[in-house]
């Protein structure tokens, strides 16, 4: 079963989610799998686009790190370090 209000899987032995503490559903919920939460496009395409324009990455990585799905997270933390670093970097080529 997926918790409603984080997304986790859940063994379905407990009355509440393991990761956000809330209560499960009273029947399974249906996962509907095909599409992945984020495309390997989609992740590809904002990094290179980061590495050009850094802000791209700092704000869509900002859009994507809250959200509760953990593999969207996990993208977002990637754009926002990448953004952050192509910065400072394009900071440090300014200053020279």
């Amino acid at each position: 079963m997926l918790c409603k209000k984080c997304g986790a899987e859940s063994s379905g032995l407990g009355a509440f989610c393991a990761k956000c503490g809330a209560p499960l559903a009273e029947g399974p919920v249906t996962v509907v799998s095909g599409t992945p939460v984020v495309s390997g496009e989609l992740k590809w395409g904002i990094f290179v686009g980061t590495l050009f324009l850094p802000i791209l990455g700092i704000i869509m990585g900002l859009v994507y790190v809250s959200d509760p799905r953990e593999p969207r997270k996990i993208a977002g933390r990637l754009w926002v370090l990448t953004g952050c670093i192509a910065a400072v970097l394009y900071m440090m080529m300014i200053a020279r």
